[in-house]
């Protein structure tokens, strides 16, 4: 599958670890910051039903809150600075901070620093 479009991501991590990723529109910040290779926990296998792939977005154009998403929202389970990287989908650019207890395994070499640009072009 080929697309003309790619938006260029960038996922910061603790520690000061940043790695980018180009990624096709729609696509979800779980699959894309899986092609970057980092391992965001998702018990669910994505279905947005655990919550364990919590992240900050700090810029970016993304779809709208999932319904999922807003349910938790609205039972105070899910704060308003953070989004399901399964749920959101990007419709632009975008820069996604990673906070350490949504990674599988932390101390695996995803907190050093890493300035690594990865261009997929699927």
């Amino acid at each position: 599958m080929s697309y003309s479009r790619m938006f260029l991501v960038r996922f910061e991590l603790m520690g000061g670890c940043a790695r980018c990723v180009s990624a096709a529109p729609g696509a979800s910040l779980l699959e894309t910051a899986r092609r970057a290779g980092i391992q965001l926990a998702a018990n669910c296998n994505g279905q947005g039903e655990c919550q364990e792939c919590r992240v900050v977005i700090l810029e970016g154009q993304l779809s709208d809150l999932a319904e999922y998403e807003a349910l938790c929202r609205q039972d105070g389970s899910l704060p308003q600075d953070q989004r399901l990287a399964c749920c959101a989908r990007l419709l632009g650019p975008a820069k996604v901070l990673i906070p350490e207890d949504s990674l599988t395994s932390p101390t695996t070499g995803q907190g050093k620093r890493d300035h690594r640009s990865i261009n997929h072009s699927a």
